[in-house]
């Protein structure tokens, strides 16, 4: 089997455990589930793709960041498994962890899994929408306008923020996704929104889009409709470092995936 050369890096990194073998002089590395051991600093971690059947394979190694869907390195974790049931069941979740621990590698399995389930998923990076120099109306606005292009409907979401420009922006957004979203698709929908502790680098607080999430999830109990909307929220972060005001506790309702 040919192989292109490697790359060394100045760091490993975790989707949780790894799992190494030596060939000859160079460690390769597979990142599983876990902690990273403290005594690797410099790894070789490429192998070239290889032909099965007549069509090429994805590498086995893969040096950072999200991890393929079909790779041959990914060794499926409890998490997993647990996480795509609760959103299966219309659970509100979260999976707060530190940076370099797998969780856009879960996400990218947990929505290839629900798709499969006939779910509706959309996909949200939070670092798309804006930063240190936006205002409210503008983020909550590109919030929305995302939220649109990863289901299917941008063009849908663009005319809602021009037919609706006296209404609060967060509540712009949430009235989107109840009035509009939910009525475009008769499958379930499960929003995911990655990168949320981008929310720390905005100067003004999004307390409003946490409250507004539990607020959905807790509208079940006198509104049908909304039991077919799930949301997940990941990111790099502890929930207490997304509140700005200590009396909203969003986090209190749902499951937490550390």
């Amino acid at each position: 089997m040919p192989r292109s050369h490697t790359k060394n890096l100045g760091r490993s990194y975790g989707t949780g455990t790894h799992h190494s073998r030596h060939r000859g002089n160079a460690l390769h590395l597979c990142p599983i589930l876990g902690g990273r051991p403290k005594h690797l600093r410099r790894l070789e971690v490429r192998e070239a793709p290889r032909l099965v059947g007549g069509r090429e394979t994805l590498s086995f190694f893969v040096a950072g960041g999200t991890v393929p869907p079909g790779s041959l390195s990914y060794v499926e974790r409890a998490a997993d498994r647990e996480l795509f049931e609760a959103l299966l069941a219309g659970e509100f979740c979260y999976v707060l962890n530190s940076r370099q621990m797998g969780k856009s590698s879960l996400a990218v399995r947990t929505i290839g899994r629900l798709q499969e389930a006939g779910v509706r998923t959309a996909f949200v990076d939070l670092t798309r929408v804006g930063g240190a120099t936006v205002t409210p109306e503008q983020w909550y606005s590109g919030l929305l306008i995302e939220t649109g292009r990863a289901l299917g409907t941008r063009a849908d979401a663009a005319a809602w923020v021009k037919e609706h420009p006296t209404v609060g922006a967060a509540q712009r957004f949430f009235s989107f996704l109840h009035e509009k979203v939910l009525a475009c698709f008769e499958e379930r929908v499960v929003l995911m929104i990655d990168e949320v502790d981008a929310v720390r680098s905005l100067p003004f607080s999004t307390d409003e889009l946490f409250a507004g999430i539990r607020q959905l999830h807790n509208g079940r109990a006198s509104d049908e409709t909304l039991k077919r909307l799930t949301v997940c929220l990941l990111g790099a972060a502890l929930p207490s470092d997304l509140i700005r005001d200590p009396r909203v506790t969003p986090f209190n309702v749902g499951r937490h995936f550390a």
